[in-house]
């Protein structure tokens, strides 16, 4: 997944050494067309159903979706559970 923090897209593991050791949620958004958005919600019903390789499917799906990003926030918790 790439977010578009300003003028320039980074990948998600570029957050993720700035913030190692905490828990995060990211949030993030894209506007979709209708059109765009029924096909994605189409393929993602059939790989949600799927009896084989469903997860590959899902994860396939997701990243179709998931790109060019623009990035809202980020919340960070220290975790001391977490292994560092």
């Amino acid at each position: 997944m790439r977010i578009k923090v300003g003028r320039e897209f980074f990948g998600v593991n570029y957050f993720l050494q700035i913030i190692k050791g905490y828990r995060t949620l990211c949030y993030a958004m894209r506007e979709l067309d209708g059109n765009i958005y029924e096909e994605w919600a189409f393929k993602f019903k059939e790989a949600s159903t799927a009896l084989e390789e469903r997860e590959n499917k899902l994860k396939e799906v997701a990243e179709e979706i998931e790109k060019e990003l623009l990035l809202i926030g980020i919340t960070a918790i220290e975790d001391k559970l977490q292994e560092v």
